[in-house]
This record gives structure tokens, C-alpha cells and sequence, in this order.
């Protein structure tokens, strides 16, 4: 199945709907809204992180106390991870790396290191492809995903987590991840490092909105604004200490597609 079996049978009701009044009815954009609808809800599924009708979406996990999920996209960078694992360890914190595929076979050294910190690492693809991921056929799919495991997987170590660009999903992605064994990891909290160029801004919003069980979003890179990179993550670690919280790395059997409250 392309998509889930309720979201076929929404979209299925909206045109039927659409159609029924353009025959039967003189409310004609009414019911060109509504046909054009089915189509459009389904795209909102592919664009939007957190919804579930493409396939299943890890979007917060079960803490047993004040546990929060530190994930890094966009890495690895010769640069910023380095510095982030020292960060990790100054503040005994763990963390998942959702690495873009070409950038890991560039700097083959970095995966291994972060694993031998005892962090983990996951899939976000090999290319990253933002605009046209939406639409990407299956073979491209297999190729995104397949290119990018042949790099991250390490002798014993095989890849279970994989983070969409921009958490894109399309037709062909759900079967592409069941394939491979592969679990779609979602956020709770965006913090908007990967934007934002106002390092309190991010620091503020991500500690507020962060709660026990949730996923936080944050990356590394030269994408990331100068006064944001790296500074950001150290000062959200420093925040997170001193309210108590620990950064862990969950079990796939913790993972949960329920939200421990509104995605931030």
C-alpha cells in the first residue's frame, strides 16, 4: 500500500463528494474545492513531519523519568562533530546523528568515532533532496536510501532509524523503510537552528516547549547560521542539565507515534 488505508478512503470521499454536487447541484466551486481537496490532503501528509498517512512516524518516545531524545541532522562535518562529541561528553550526554550519506562516505573516520562515543547513528538519506522528494519514484527512493546505508552501516552495527529531508515523505517511502528494516523518526521539538539566525531565540523556544519523552531537532553543518553553529547545541545541553533532564538514546521498542504534546 502507497498510503495508509484511511487516508485513500478520505481522499476517495472528498472527490466522491466533489463530483456528486458538480452532477447533482448547481454548487459547482464547492465542489471543485472539494475534489481538488482529496489530492491536496494527501500532499499535506507527504509536507507535514508528523502526520501518519504516508507511513508510520516516530514522533516522541516513553521516558521513565526526564529523559529527552537529542538528534543532529545533516552531519557529518570535520568541523562541527568534533566539537559536538567533546560537548556530549563534557555534559554526559547521548545523542543520535542522522548523517546525509555523502557526507559520511567523505569522512568515513567521523561515523566510526561517533559510535565509539557510544552514540548512535541514523539515516537521512544520501543527498538530501528537499524539493522533489515529495514525488520521488521508487527507484529513487532505493537509491536515497540504499547509498546512504552502504556507508552507515558498520561491521555489527546495522542502521534502524531514518529521519526524511525536512521530514518529507511520498508514495514509495513506506515500503522502502519496512524493506530494509528501517523506523521513520519524526521530532517533537523543532528548534530551528537550521533557519534561524538568533542563537537565544533557539535556546529559549527549544527549552520551553521540550517535555519528557520528546525528540528534539537540531543540526550541525556549514548551513547552520555562524553564530548558531555548535553554540547553540552547547547552550541547550547546559539548559537541559540544569532542568534536571537527561539526553538518552531509546530503545525502538520506547518509540512511540503519539506526541507527548503539541510538536513545538
Amino acid at each position: 500500500m502507497i498510503m495508509k488505508w484511511w487516508l485513500l478512503l478520505q481522499c476517495l470521499l472528498l472527490k466522491a463528494a466533489g463530483l456528486i454536487l458538480l452532477w447533482r447541484t448547481d454548487l459547482d466551486a464547492l465542489g471543485v474545492c472539494l475534489f481538488f481537496a482529496g489530492g491536496f490532503w494527501v500532499v499535506a501528509h507527504m509536507l507535514i513531519p508528523g502526520w501518519q498517512g504516508m507511513c508510520d512516524v516516530v514522533r516522541s518516545f516513553r521516558p521513565t523519568g526526564k529523559e529527552v531524545w537529542l538528534t543532529i541532522d545533516d552531519g557529518p562535518d570535520p568541523v562541527d562533530t568534533p566539537q559536538l562529541l567533546e560537548l556530549l561528553d563534557r555534559y554526559e550526554a547521548k545523542a543520535t546523528f542522522f548523517m546525509i550519506g555523502r557526507r559520511a562516505a567523505r569522512n568515513p573516520e567521523l561515523v566510526k568515532e561517533v559510535l565509539r562515543r557510544g552514540h548512535s547513528i541514523g539515516c537521512h538519506t544520501h543527498t538530501h533532496p528537499t524539493c522533489d522528494f515529495w514525488y520521488a519514484g521508487r527507484k529513487r527512493v532505493a537509491h536515497e536510501l540504499d547509498r546512504a546505508l552502504s556507508v552507515l552501516n558498520q561491521p555489527g552495527r546495522v542502521v534502524r532509524l531514518y529521519r526524511s529531508p525536512v521530514g518529507i515523505k511520498n508514495f514509495f517511502l513506506a515500503g522502502g523503510l519496512k524493506r530494509r528494516g528501517l523506523v521513520c523518526v519524526a521530532w517533537t521539538v523543532r528548534s530551528g537552528d537550521g533557519v534561524g539566525k538568533n542563537p537565544d531565540a533557539i535556546v529559549a523556544h527549544s527549552l520551553k516547549n521540550v517535555r519528557p519523552g520528546a525528540i528534539l531537532l537540531m543540526h550541525e553543518g556549514p548551513d547552520v547560521a555562524p553564530e548558531v553553529r555548535v553554540r547553540a547545541i552547547e547552550r541547550v545541553l547546559e539548559g537541559l542539565r540544569t532542568q534536571g533532564y537527561r539526553c538518552i538514546l531509546p530503545s525502538v521498542e520506547r518509540l512511540s507515534r503519539r506526541r507527548t504534546e503539541r510538536v513545538a
